[in-house]
């Protein structure tokens, strides 16, 4: 049965109705009303917390945590005219297109892991046209333009990539293969000249094995192919930095403090706190925001994003938590203090048979600050279990 818009605000708006007409709201969600309307009245409360969060807890020494190896790359392809964004977010940011995601490996360590133990993760043709050099007397290969032999993928296409392309789902290979050929372009046309010297094979460690057989070669084109994986390896490994950066990061949460009536990132025993959101840097959506910070110069962008998400989480928040079955387990589970139920809802908490015994008694006076409202709840649960006996009794 499909349920329409205006079938879903009715029922919320009924259900609403009846919880306020059941019982009196509880101290902490009459805390929390009175901020919502506040912050509604005064919208800066929440933007000039979140540009003060954001700047203490999240984008400071941002930009040395996504490498200023990744920043001065982005500014040299530019300046050539590519923008490299595209291809650094497709392969830091998106989920799903990746086989592996999550898994032993991520995505980067397979790419930069086939750059490093195969000579095949590319090869140029004879097409591309290669001269032999020579600048004070050392031997190079000038690239003029690489072209590179399609060689057919497990899935029965074409690709000039395939071991690198072979970690992506198919429906952005061809994209990704798009934006790998202008960098690759892009990064010759500054970068030409290739040494015609293969390294001594005892002495290679990177971005070949020693297995590799066919890098002894001392062809034109074996000396390109070096050229041109050596620079995908290091632009690999730096936007791997991204990813293990980022990960190191702690998330950060913020709360409203319920008596003070004020956001905090902070938390002591002195007041009760209901969790408005959490910034997880390990989130894919997170982290393109960071990237979009750092790499475009979108200074705004973060605040923008997280003062919407606690605006709207506070507008939620309020409805939620009545038209919601919130009881003592979601206290237990530290979701909301014990102040925001009301003794309606901690009645019908006890009457579901939820058990209480001296270690949930424990956890129950430790989420409130107010000695008060542990008062309230035994109070409550004594004529409840009075109530029991009496109805026993009969």
């Amino acid at each position: 049965m499909v349920i329409t818009s205006n079938a879903k605000n009715k029922e919320k708006t009924k259900t609403l109705n009846k919880v306020i007409e059941q019982e009196a709201f509880s101290e902490g969600f009459t805390l929390l009303k009175n901020f919502c309307k506040k912050s509604t009245d005064n919208p800066e409360i929440i933007s000039d917390f979140v540009t003060e969060f954001v700047s203490e807890n999240i984008t400071k020494n941002i930009h040395r945590t996504l490498s200023e190896n990744n920043i001065k790359t982005i500014k040299k392809f530019r300046e050539l005219g590519f923008d490299p964004i595209e291809l650094m977010q497709l392969l830091t940011c998106s989920k799903g297109i990746y086989h592996f995601w999550r898994k032993e490996k991520s995505l980067l360590s397979d790419m930069i892991s086939a750059l490093r133990t195969e000579f095949t993760a590319m090869e140029l043709s004879s097409e591309s046209e290669l001269s032999r050099v020579e600048v004070d007397g050392v031997k190079f290969v000038k690239i003029e333009s690489a072209k590179f032999y399609p060689s057919t993928s497990s899935g029965g296409k074409k690709r000039k990539f395939r071991d690198i392309s072979s970690k992506l789902e198919d429906d952005v290979v061809d994209r990704f293969e798009e934006l790998l050929s202008e960098l690759i372009v892009c990064y010759l046309k500054e970068n030409p000249y290739a040494k015609f010297e293969m390294p001594n094979r005892t002495k290679v460690k990177v971005p070949y094995s020693s297995s590799s057989k066919s890098v002894y070669k001392s062809s034109d084109l074996e000396v390109a192919r070096w050229h041109i994986c050596s620079f995908l390896n290091k632009f690999f490994v730096d936007l791997k930095k991204v990813e293990i950066n980022l990960s190191k990061k702690d998330p950060q949460t913020v709360f409203l403090a319920l008596k003070q009536g004020k956001l905090t990132s902070e938390i002591d025993d002195k007041d009760d706190y209901l969790k408005l959101f959490t910034f997880d840097f390990k989130d894919l959506h997170n982290v393109k925001l960071l990237e979009d910070y750092s790499w475009k110069g979108e200074e705004n962008v973060v605040v923008e994003s997280l003062t919407s998400t606690l605006t709207d989480n506070l507008k939620n928040l309020t409805s939620d938590l009545l038209t919601n079955e919130y009881s003592l387990e979601n206290v237990l589970n530290k979701e909301i203090p014990l102040s925001i139920l009301s003794d309606y809802q901690i009645n019908k908490s006890l009457e579901n048979k939820e058990d209480i015994n001296i270690y949930k008694l424990t956890l129950l006076r430790e989420s409130s600050s107010s000695p008060e409202q542990f008062s309230r709840f035994m109070n409550i649960l004594e004529k409840f279990i009075h109530f029991v006996k009496f109805v026993t009794f009969l």
